[in-house]
């Protein structure tokens, strides 16, 4: 809409909620700055699409230009309209109503910003509150989510009072014990006691001064560091919230889903909870390491592996980044979306005046991007300023850089580690490793999985294993045919105490192999034992989806399965 105020930035094209929070996380951080205190309003509505007065709305919607037809449409919708609440199988009589813009209505979000647009613009109008440069930001908003912000308790009270009398004016209640104020601090710590002595008032009462507030998803203190370390703790703890309700459609490590469809619901329902706003807030590199331990634990319970399995085998597995390459892509997705911003939108005007002013010491978040555009070697800022891509063109070409460095990264880091050297080593991010890309016909073959997924990180307690941690008091050799040390080699090809187990096993692999031209794949214990730990290091790529290789799965998941619960009934047995 041509008459959309520009601080409005909610259901706008290109646009989204952290639009409207990046005004002002940049508020926040000029304020750090220059070191001044500042005071941020957080305005509370009550049912503000539901008390939208029709008359006013369509006098408002004639001023924004739609006087023929169209207006003629809108005023029978809302002229003589009647509604029904249905619950379950029944429906209640009909009720008239007389205000509200429908719930769910495809232009109710258009008609409600023509609706509140006169505040926005009487708020910008004043040339009072907040100011970034000579950018006026007395306000941010998204739909009905309005914060006011200013440098001064004077303009902050006059913007209070702005407020205050257009929602007399339209009917609507101004909530003051929802209505907030923070009081900045001035720096990027948290001050010791940072409620305002000196109370804003709104309709005959006092607004509440608070240390902390939700504003858009994103806790808002009153300091930039605050904000940081509060948002990092509490997106862990609504990802592990997340985590606990998809445990009943089965999201947890044994006797649940398969691995690839829990690390799918893993990634759609509970990484985006996780990273939730870090583009904006921006945590420090201690805070990014808290969230990193939370992303790799999950993995590791999810894929039934210990903790102190290697952890680029979990990337590896999973296909998915670690938090810092999410943090780090999520920071350069939001700057392509300034980038495409129109040249006088609020954000692009923010953006350009920081970036040409502030230096690399400055908190501005626009000083963030240079060394993240820099890790990754890609062009200067200005260039993408000048030159926008759109989304096709950035994923196709940036994202594919941060992702192909990730990638080397990773690879290069799983080579060291001599628990993986049965694994292949190959990242491929956003794709599952071979040995999990073969799907489970059944709940039993998915419980068959973690067996080997620990002995092909190195991680199944082998007498081996325990010998190189215990020398003194654990020998290494096999309890059960007391012949040789127990390796993964004795335990999955020579041990005898296991060979009925092994024998009709090792069979059908061998008849599978038979019938293709990959017997010699299987000579040496070697390549017996990477064909079954890792078929992807010995067969070619080309026959990784066939029936081949699914029959072969399910053999191979089988015998160590097999081979695992027989050697743990022996064990029992010996006690």
């Amino acid at each position: 809409m041509d008459v959309q105020n520009r601080m409005q930035r909610g259901f706008t094209p290109g646009s989204s909620p952290l639009n409207a929070a990046y005004i002002l996380e940049e508020f926040y951080r000029e304020n750090a700055d220059k070191k001044s205190e500042s005071h941020v309003i957080l305005l509370d509505a009550k049912s503000a699409f539901d008390v939208v007065n029709h008359k006013h709305l369509l006098r408002r919607v004639y001023h924004a230009g739609i006087t023929d037809g169209h207006w003629e449409l809108l005023k029978s919708l809302h002229s003589q309209s009647a509604s029904v609440v249905k619950y379950g199988y029944q429906v209640s009589e009909l009720f008239d109503v007389f205000q509200g813009v429908r719930q769910g209505g495809i232009l109710s979000t258009d008609l409600y910003k023509i609706y509140i647009n006169p505040l926005l613009d009487q708020l910008e109008n004043t040339g009072k509150g907040g100011k970034i440069g000579t950018i006026t930001v007395n306000n941010s908003t998204c739909a009905d989510d309005v914060c006011l912000m200013s440098d001064t308790r004077d303009d902050t009270q006059l913007l209070i009072n702005i407020a205050a009398s257009f929602a007399k004016e339209e009917r609507y209640l101004l909530q003051p014990t929802k209505t907030v104020a923070l009081k900045l601090s001035g720096s990027k710590r948290k001050i010791k006691d940072s409620l305002s002595d000196q109370c804003f008032s709104m309709n005959d009462g006092n607004l509440a001064n608070v240390n902390s507030a939700v504003h858009l998803g994103i806790t808002r203190t009153t300091s930039v560091q605050e904000t940081a370390e509060n948002n990092t703790m509490g997106n862990i703890v609504k990802a592990r919230r997340a985590m606990y309700s998809l445990m009943g459609a089965g999201l947890h490590g044994h006797n649940g889903l398969d691995h690839e469809t829990s690390i799918t619901l893993y990634r759609v329902y509970v990484l985006p909870v996780l990273t939730y706003g870090i583009e904006l807030f921006t945590p420090s590199q201690k805070q990014i390491e808290v969230l990193e331990r939370f992303h790799k634990k999950s993995l590791k319970q999810i894929l039934s592996l210990p903790m102190n399995t290697a952890d680029p085998s979990v990337y590896i597995l999973s296909g998915l980044l670690p938090m810092e390459a999410l943090y780090h892509l999520k920071v350069l997705n939001f700057f392509n979306n300034i980038c495409n911003q129109k040249s006088d939108s609020t954000e692009r005007e923010i953006f350009e005046r920081q970036i040409m002013v502030k230096s690399n010491k400055s908190n501005s978040w626009a000083c963030i991007i240079k060394p993240i555009l820099s890790k990754y070697e890609l062009s200067e800022v200005e260039t993408y300023l000048n030159s926008p891509m759109t989304k096709n063109q950035w994923k196709s070409t940036v994202n594919v850089k941060v992702v192909q460095w990730w990638k080397k990264n990773i690879e290069s880091r799983t080579v060291t580690y001599s628990s993986l050297k049965f694994m292949n080593p190959v990242y491929t991010p956003g794709k599952f490793h071979p040995v999990l890309r073969v799907g489970c016909s059944s709940v039993l073959e998915a419980t068959r999985i973690p067996a080997r997924l620990r002995l092909l990180t190195g991680n199944y307690m082998l007498q081996s294993n325990r010998h190189k941690f215990n020398q003194n008091e654990v020998s290494p050799v096999c309890r059960l045919c007391v012949s040789g040390a127990e390796t993964v080699e004795h335990f999955l090809l020579l041990c005898p105490s296991l060979e009925s187990v092994r024998l009709p096993g090792m069979n059908e692999i061998i008849s599978i192999l038979e019938e293709t031209s990959y017997t010699h794949l299987f000579q040496t214990y070697d390549q017996q034992i990477q064909l079954l730990l890792d078929y992807s290091c010995v067969l070619p790529e080309k026959v990784w989806s066939d029936e081949f290789v699914t029959r072969l799965e399910f053999h191979i998941r089988r015998l160590i399965f097999h081979l695992h619960t027989m050697r743990y009934r022996l064990y029992s047995n010996l006690h």
